[in-house]
Parts: C-alpha cells; structure tokens; sequence
C-alpha cells in the first residue's frame, strides 16, 4: 500500500516538486495518509506527507485537489514529550503557541490556519481512534471480568 501512495504523488506535478524538494533535503517518509471524496459530484481529494530528517525535524506535505486546490509545507514543533506517535500536537506546545502580528494588526491567518490544521488532525486521531479503542478496550476488561 505505502508503494502506492509513493507513486500516487507522481500524478500530482506539484506535490511531487515539494515531496522531491524534501527528499533533497534529507527528509524521509514516516507516513503518508489519502482521502478521496465524491460529494455531490465534486471530487476531492487530500494527500498528507509526513517526514522526518536525521535531526528529527519532521514536516508534513499537505495537499488538497477539489473544491479547494492548494498545497502546504509546515514544520511539526517539537513536542517535549511524545505522547502518541500520530499525535503531533502537546498541551505545552498549544497553550504556549504564538501567533505573528501582521502589520495592520491582528494575525496572520494564514499562520494561524496551519495551526488549526495540525489540531485538527491530532483531534481527529484521538476521536476517531483513541477514544474508541479506549470503549473497545473497557468493554473487553468488563466482560473478562464477568467471567
């Protein structure tokens, strides 16, 4: 599967001009994700490239086709603590976040949407996977415990 991924980011020219770029650089593949979607006949599509360095600086590729076309290069802070290897986001690292002012006042939105993306996708994680494993797993110590 994961050699398929690698040669779907061949059929999109600039995700594969960012994702080279990186290998260049010295950065590998840790994990690579794809969604597809087809609501109401409006295809989309999302790849999202995980990588680290020898310097354990990790970066994710993001990229979307569809209804919103763009592509996103965002340097992962590092957590003091890992808590899950999916997880990329702490509770230091977001309650210790800064956002830069623009010159006019207020924040750079774009900045500040990166940010949410990456809460997003933690969040994700943690509602679509821990949290119902976490009920699976109760579950199971409840009937071995009826036992």
């Amino acid at each position: 599967m994961f050699t398929k991924l690698i040669e779907l980011i061949k059929e999109y020219p600039y995700l594969e001009e960012a994702f080279q770029e990186k290998i260049r650089e010295g950065f590998s593949v840790t994990n690579i994700t794809s969604t597809a979607v087809s609501p109401d006949e409006v295809d989309f599509i999302s790849i999202e490239i995980r990588m680290e360095n020898q310097n354990k600086e990790k970066i994710v590729i993001v990229y979307t086709e569809g209804f919103v076309n763009s592509i996103t290069i965002n340097q992962i802070p590092r957590a003091t603590e890992e808590i899950h290897p999916n997880l990329v986001l702490n509770k230091d690292l977001i309650y210790n976040k800064t956002f830069k002012s623009k010159t006019f006042g207020g924040y750079d939105v774009d900045e500040v949407d990166q940010f949410l993306d990456l809460l997003i996708k933690d969040y994700t994680f943690i509602e679509d996977g821990l949290v119902k494993e976490n009920i699976v797993l109760k579950k199971e110590v409840e009937s071995l415990r009826d036992k």
